[in-house]
């Protein structure tokens, strides 16, 4: 199983070893803005019941990120189930941004992924 984050190189320039396969994403913006930078998070998990099922799931987090880059308020604004709801706001907990280009806080929508892989390797 795979997990993947909505910026490619996020899990690489932090370090971070998946164990699952889950995509973040963020949807299309509205206005083009540029993302806030994601600068600390913690692995993104698989929800063990998931995983067993081979259930895939989608979310979208809605971030409220401070002036000096702290996630403020986390909200699951749509998702497929309440198993991988429960993942996000865990999740959403730990994302640390570097503080807003704009020098005051903004909201930022994520999209996360869980998505089945045959690839053991990033299992």
């Amino acid at each position: 199983m795979k997990l993947i984050h909505s910026a490619l190189a996020v899990a690489a320039a932090l370090g971070i070893a998946q164990s699952a396969s889950a995509q973040i994403a963020p949807p299309a913006p509205a206005v083009a803005a540029p993302a806030p930078a994601l600068i600390d998070a913690d692995n993104l998990r698989y929800p063990e019941i998931a995983r067993y099922n081979a259930q895939e799931g989608d979310c979208v987090l809605r971030l409220e990120i401070a002036a000096n880059g702290e996630v403020t308020r986390a909200e699951v604004a749509s998702c497929s189930s309440p198993m991988f709801a429960a993942e996000a706001r865990r999740y959403a907990r730990s994302l640390r941004y570097a503080p807003p280009a704009q020098g005051q806080a903004i909201t930022h929508d994520v999209r996360l992924q869980w998505r089945e892989s045959t690839d053991w390797q990033n299992s």
